[in-house]
Parts: C-alpha cells; sequence; structure tokens
C-alpha cells in the first residue's frame, strides 16, 4: 500500500486488514508510518518502509523488500500523491514537476516493480488510485489534473498490454474525498468545485474501493453517480461540461 500512512491508502489499508491481509505501508515519513501502522487494528502489524515512489530505485528496494518479507504479491494498492493547485501562472513550476513525478512517474515506478514480481509468481491484482478529476477538469488543476490523466492513460495501455496475463488491473477514481490533503490547501489556491460538491468521508471512499477490489472490478466507482458521471462524458461531453462549469462558477471567488 502506497501513501498508507494517511487519507486513502490508510483508510483502505485498514479495511484490508479487517479482510485479513497482511500488509506493508510505504510513505515517504517514518513518523506517519509508525502512527499508522499503531492506527491499524489487528495482531499482525503492518510492515513500514519509507519510500518517495518519485524515485526509481527506492521503489525497487522497497518492492523487493515486501516480496523478501511476504514471499510474494498478491495485492499492490498505489494510492501515493500529492496536490498541487491555483492558477496555472501561480503555481511554481517546481510544483508542476514534483505533481507529475510523484503522481505519474511514480505509478510508473510502482506498477513496474510490482508488475515483474507478480508475473515471476502466480499473477496479482494492481489498483491505482486516480481521481474525479482523471474524468474531466477544472480551474485550478493545471499541475494536478495532467498527472491523473497521465496517469489514466498509462493504465489503459497496461490493460492493452498486459491482457490475458496473469496480472489483474483496476484504477479508482474517488471522489472529492474529505482528507488532510485537501483540508490543508491555502484558501487562496483551493479550487471552486471543493466548494460546489460535499466532500465524501474518507471512510465511505475506502469502502468503495475495497468493494471494487473484491470484485475484480477494472474500473472502481466509490457511487454509482461516479459511474454515470464518467459514461457521460464519454458520450455528452459538451452538455455536462457546461452544467458542472455552471454549478461552479457560483462558488467561484
Amino acid at each position: 500500500m502506497t501513501g498508507g500512512s494517511r487519507g486513502i491508502g490508510l483508510a483502505v489499508a485498514r479495511g484490508l486488514a479487517a479482510d485479513g491481509w497482511r500488509l506493508a505501508l510505504l510513505a515517504r515519513s517514518d513518523d506517519a508510518l509508525l502512527r499508522a501502522a499503531q492506527a491499524i487494528p489487528g495482531e499482525d502489524r503492518p510492515l513500514t518502509l519509507a519510500c518517495d515512489v518519485a524515485s526509481a530505485q527506492a521503489v525497487e528496494g522497497a518492492v523487493g523488500a515486501v516480496v523478501s518479507r511476504f514471499g510474494g504479491l498478491d495485492l499492490v494498492v498505489h494510492a501515493a500523491g500529492v496536490l498541487a493547485t491555483g492558477r496555472y501562472d501561480a503555481i511554481p513550476l517546481e510544483d508542476y514537476r514534483r505533481t507529475m513525478e510523484i503522481n505519474y512517474m511514480g505509478s510508473v515506478h510502482v506498477a513496474r516493480a510490482a508488475i515483474a514480481r507478480m508475473r515471476a509468481g502466480p499473477g496479482g491484482h494492481l489498483v491505482q488510485v486516480a481521481s474525479v478529476i482523471a474524468i474531466r477538469t477544472f480551474p485550478g488543476f493545471a499541475a494536478y489534473a495532467p498527472s491523473k490523466w497521465a496517469l489514466r492513460a498509462f493504465h489503459e495501455t497496461l490493460a492493452l498490454e498486459l491482457a490475458g496475463s496473469s496480472v489483474r488491473l483496476s484504477l479508482v477514481y474517488p471522489p472529492i474525498t474529505d482528507t488532510a490533503m485537501i483540508r490543508e490547501l491555502d484558501p487562496a489556491s483551493r479550487p471552486a468545485v471543493y466548494d460546489a460538491f460535499a466532500a465524501v468521508p474518507v471512510e465511505a471512499v475506502a469502502a468503495g474501493i475495497l468493494r471494487g477490489i473484491r470484485r475484480g472490478r477494472r474500473r472502481i466507482f466509490v457511487r454509482a453517480s461516479d459511474a454515470w458521471y464518467f459514461h457521460l462524458m464519454r458520450l455528452a461531453p459538451g452538455l455536462t461540461g457546461r452544467i458542472l462549469d455552471r454549478l461552479v462558477a457560483r462558488h467561484a471567488r
């Protein structure tokens, strides 16, 4: 579980632990990982590994350590990510780079390391967490949206290239979620879409993801309305987009 120290990652990890999974949590902070491990119920304490997914070398080392500890990989949930928001010309260039390095390249690093181990064994399930913003973007996401759209394209390509293999794939489109990452945003750069739509409790989002994992869904939507939104954007993108823009405009500063 990458991004396992807080937010969606930690909530999903708690659910997996309740299902009896043996866990390894990856995140950048040792202290945050320690707190997360203590928050997960069960006698079998998770393995914790400090790892920046933006580093291919770090990911390879961490995944290798997990395989050495558990003997293989049955399930990898990649939830690590960062969020940079604001008007396109107000976001520092370094934030653009860092967002792409973690959200997109981190996904590539994790997928390559995990899939190689899964194919060397009996197979496995790779779950990548995208965003509702990977369905349609909004003002304020000039740095974040491209990273999640890139992840979506990468995942769809993997699905074509790995069709018929022993590796199963899932892509999650979580709705706006009540996490610290969103609550900690600077009000001056907070996108209006966060005020237009109510955030979903992280526990509910995790429950939807776990349900999708258990059912082996290729695309995982937390709510039925999220699935409808996905299909409406494919069938009537112009009309759906105009309706959304009007709703968001009412909350724009």
